[in-house]
């Protein structure tokens, strides 16, 4: 099988803490037999605002010439799924949480994972497609998986509260 070809992507922040029930609405739409790339980088642009800090007051300067753009500052691209537990996308296997009580049992605490179809409120067990994103994924729909592409952390629902941070993910489609 070639490779396919690939649009543009589109770049994702996925809250530890969605707003709204259980999972962050990633894409509005897939069609069946369509191929997903996702691709989560070690490190993030840290926002301007951030990387700056609090504006300061400052006299008018001469005109000088354009300075080239600064690099964009970097920050790892973790994020917590209790207090004082941060990992990456692929989770923590040795994660003190019990994973039956996570979306997907059979994946690491603290893992990326998605699931296609259904709501913002439900869980995995809905008889939808749902798998493990970790850092990186190609995902292969079949002729009757088409619909939302929703991502979150696999964490308990119920620890909610002790979630902190974000992931970046960059999410490719095929042509």
């Amino acid at each position: 099988m070639t490779d396919p070809n690939w649009d543009a992507g589109i770049d994702k922040t996925i809250p530890a803490k969605p707003t709204h029930g259980n999972w962050t609405l990633a894409l509005d739409y897939v069609d069946a037999s369509k191929r997903l790339k996702f691709v989560v980088s070690d490190e993030r642009d840290v926002p301007a605002a951030a990387a700056v800090g609090p504006a300061q007051p400052q006299a008018p300067a001469a005109p000088a010439a354009p300075a080239a753009p600064a690099a964009p500052e970097k920050e790892p691209n973790k994020w917590s799924y209790a207090k004082g537990s941060e990992c990456t996308a692929d989770g923590d296997p040795k994660a003190p949480l019990n994973p039956a009580n996570c979306l997907i049992t059979d994946a690491p605490p603290g893992a990326l994972i998605a699931k296609i179809g259904g709501s913002l409120a439900g869980k995995t067990s809905d008889g939808l497609k749902s798998f493990v994103v970790g850092s990186l994924c190609v995902y292969d729909t079949d002729a009757t998986t088409k619909g939302i592409v929703y991502l979150t952390m696999n964490a308990d629902p119920m620890g909610l509260s002790e979630r902190n941070g974000s992931i970046r993910v960059k999410i490719y489609r095929s042509a």
